[in-house]
């Protein structure tokens, strides 16, 4: 978790669960703020440790939810997350992860607060640049952002550091025999040679010519996927500070105003670079100090008395921790080595290195800056008063468009769409995805709340129509092609392969019965090749490099069939027939060479297993509670009722 952590600091969203962990060390200390939870609503509940309540799981169901929406890039409703079992592996994950934890406690693994808080000092994108403290503010959004709060994000960082311990110290240790890598490499390199012909769509005679009443069948039998999704009609109204900026006009007196507010904020203060080294008496301060002053190296000093200077790099004096250190430190000039200081948390020396001068800026010098804060501002607050208006309009018995023709906003009326915000042609609709899912929640005629998406942006949703699920017609198209014409290239396909499976399955049971792979090769046109020393592999695609000769799913076949055999299977232009001639072994140097590299892949398969066996060991072990009913509950589900199945119109 902490690269995950590291990585996801430097990001566009590093306003999540770090700045909500230094802030909770901040406000209520770094010490255990673990605290006996409500066990009356829980949903899990693992030994000692606070039970995840039914707001806690429906926070995590959502968080699990949205990532599997990044990854597939579209929304995805709780409707189908739900029929698709999705409710039930979130709520087993966080029962194996519950008691984990819970095990991890029992054993005594702790990590201990400086452990905590020297990681999250390794991150700095919750500190200040200017100040180099941290931004609070910055903190409070996010927290709001999480819907976290500093105990659990304590809770949650803690476990992760603990559970990582464990797992490193399991991972260390093992080490899987060296045979484990050869009998890998044994069932990769194992070889076939066999014989084998093509058989394509040419040996059964020219394709049909479906019917409008096989057609129509066909899309009948596959009614599942050809169907089209349920589609609606919007009309939308898009209020837009953004959109209206460079229209406001702004004076003088507002961006002096705005100035004069964050002058202090823009301004850079002094800043130092010093190297603090700590002491333990009056006696060690003074040999540190003449050292120094003698031009020591302030760490081999440190080195010499067995402990580790403390180095701040072009730091303001806020950010020194020992504030008897910063007055100090800040008091001297570059290269000069302090008296013995007694500050808050020790005796210590130091020793000012180059010094940067503090700046304090005009209007002048961030006047452009300022004047489009003050104009944001203000198209914030006039598109905030055209949606007050809207809403006391429509609120008064107006429709949508009266009351955006009350405001002067246009209203849009989109293409149907399907719940992923798409037409059927793939073309994404202009509206944003909150949005999207309240109005596919409507019924036809009404209209969503208007819909507050942060800085300056509203949009409301009107639906005109609901299209329910119907099969296209042949004389539609689908994505700039007519339906006709891919049903009919459906139907040939799938006419096509019932006979040349046919075909091959005459052909076998020929061969089964004596028939040489040559005469049945020649009986349909083709010629019999031998394929020798044929390993698992070779039906795999290598990147950049060329389609494999023969496809995975012959190879599955002639791999799992037995010496004489006849087996069929896909090719790149129809069928194959082939015959097993010899099953062979790689060579003993072969299995060695190719048993190492195997052999670490075996390490992480056995780690990963013994991983989840540890959970589930964990789980059997602690007995958490879980309340399979009450989770069904947080989600809006029936208590008692089978998993919900996909919303219908």
């Amino acid at each position: 978790m902490l690269s995950y952590i590291r990585a996801f600091a430097k990001s566009p969203f590093a306003t999540g669960i770090l700045g909500l962990l230094i802030v909770a060390f901040a406000i209520f200390g770094i010490g255990d703020v673990f605290r006996q939870g409500n066990f009356q609503d829980a949903v899990v509940k693992a030994g000692s440790r606070p039970p995840i309540t039914s707001a806690r799981f429906k926070q995590m169901f959502a968080a699990d939810k949205n990532q599997i929406e990044r990854r597939a890039g579209q929304p995805v409703s709780n409707e189908d997350a739900i029929a698709h079992g999705f409710d039930k592996q979130v709520l087993s994950d966080v029962t194996l992860s519950e008691s984990f934890a819970a095990m991890m406690g029992r054993m005594g693994v702790h990590p201990s607060d400086e452990l905590i808080a020297g990681e999250l000092r390794k991150i700095p994108a919750f500190f200040s640049p200017i100040s180099g403290a941290f931004d609070k503010t910055a903190y409070e959004r996010a927290l709001a952002a999480q819907g976290l709060t500093p105990m659990q994000a304590d809770n949650d960082f803690r476990d992760e550091i603990a559970q990582q311990h464990f797992v490193a110290a399991m991972a260390a240790g093992l080490k899987p025999p060296a045979i484990y890598g050869v009998v890998s490499a044994t069932y990769l390199h194992q070889q076939r040679n066999f014989t084998w012909f093509p058989l394509g769509p040419q040996t059964v005679g020219a394709p049909i010519k479906p019917t409008d009443a096989q057609l129509i069948a066909f899309m009948k039998e596959n009614a599942a996927q050809i169907t089209k999704p349920e589609m609606r009609v919007l009309s939308v109204v898009h209020f837009s500070a953004a959109a209206i900026a460079s229209t406001v006009t702004i004076n003088d007196a507002d961006v002096q105003k705005r100035f004069d507010f964050e002058k202090d904020t823009l301004s850079q203060p002094e800043k130092r670079s010093l190297v603090q080294i700590p002491v333990k008496d009056a006696a060690s301060a003074d040999a540190v100090t003449q050292k120094l002053r003698a031009g020591a190296d302030p760490q081999a000093v440190a080195k010499s008395l067995g402990t580790q200077p403390v180095t701040y790099t072009d730091t303001p004096k806020s950010g020194v921790a020992d504030r008897a250190v910063a007055d100090a430190a800040f008091s001297l000039k570059s290269g000069e080595v302090s008296s013995p200081i007694k500050g808050d948390l020790g005796m210590a020396v130091v020793k000012v290195g180059s010094i940067t001068p503090a700046h304090s800026v005009t209007l002048a010098d961030v006047k452009p800056k300022v004047e489009a804060e003050v104009r944001k501002d203000a198209a914030q607050q006039k598109i905030y008063d055209q949606v007050q208006k809207y809403s006391d309009t429509q609120s008064s018995g107006s429709n949508m468009a009266d009351a955006a023709k009350a405001v002067g906003q246009p209203v849009v009326t989109l293409p149907p769409i399907v719940a992923q915000g798409v037409t059927l042609e793939g073309q994404p609709a202009p509206i944003p995805l909150k949005v999207l899912q309240a109005a596919f929640g409507l019924a036809a005629g009404a209209d969503t709340e208007v819909q507050d998406l942060g800085q300056g942006e509203y949009w409301v949703a009107h639906v005109d129509k609901v299209l329910a699920p119907a099969l296209p017609g042949l004389d539609e198209t689908l994505r700039g092609v007519p339906v006709r014409a891919l049903v009919t290239k459906a139907v040939v396909a799938r006419d096509l392969l019932t006979r040349m499976k046919a075909k091959a399955q005459a052909l076998r049971d020929e061969i089964a019965k004596g028939k040489t792979m040559q005469a049945a090769a020649a009986e349909i046109g083709a010629v019999a090749l031998v394929a020798t020393d044929v390993e698992r592999t070779a039906g795999q695609q290598v990147q950049g490099g060329p389609p494999p000769v023969y496809s995975a799913d012959l190879l599955g076949r002639v791999f799992a069939a037995g010496s004489g055999e006849v087996v069929v299977g896909q090719g790149p232009q129809g069928l194959i027939i082939a015959k097993i001639d010899r099953i062979g072994e790689a060579a003993p140097q072969v299995l060695a060479m190719a048993g190492a590299p195997l052999r670490s892949a075996s390490a992480r398969d056995l780690f990963q297993d013994m991983a989840q066996a540890t959970r589930t060991a964990a789980r059997d072990r602690i007995k958490p509670h879980v309340d399979v009913r009450r989770a069904r509950q947080a989600l809006g589900l029936d208590a008692d009722g089978p998993p919900a199945a996909p919303a219908k119109p």
